[in-house]
């Protein structure tokens, strides 16, 4: 008898809420979870650099960037929960969570964040 591995849908949320995007890559859906990470980056990092230092003239902009980037934080977190339950239901293929993918996520996310750390540098703000 073969045993069905399961995903768990909290600790899929969990991951997401920590790492946007790293619910999907638990989930086996790495391109997914690449995606959402950069998109969420894409968004909240304009606003996070104009708030830090209050750069005149772009407090209302930043906000809508704010606004975008943490909807779709929330959303990648509802939809990691939702796919890792419709996984355990036989509603979507289970995928396994490669550890290489996860190792990418996390080598990609870091990248990003010392890109936009030399950007806010360099930028003289």
């Amino acid at each position: 008898m073969k045993i069905k591995e399961k995903k768990n849908p909290f600790l899929a949320a969990v991951y997401s809420f920590i790492f946007s995007g790293l619910g999907r890559v638990y989930n086996g859906e790495a391109e997914l979870g690449f995606t959402v990470f950069a998109g969420a980056a894409v968004s909240l990092g304009p606003s996070v650099r104009a708030f830090i230092f209050l750069i005149p003239g772009t407090k209302v902009g930043a906000f809508y960037f704010l606004i975008s980037g943490l909807i779709v934080w929330i959303l990648g977190i509802e939809n990691a929960a939702t796919v890792a339950i419709k996984m355990n239901k036989g509603k979507l293929p289970y995928k396994s969570t490669k550890n290489t993918d996860v190792l990418l996520f996390f080598v990609a996310a870091f990248i990003i964040v010392l890109i936009f750390i030399f950007v806010i540098i360099c930028s003289g703000a």
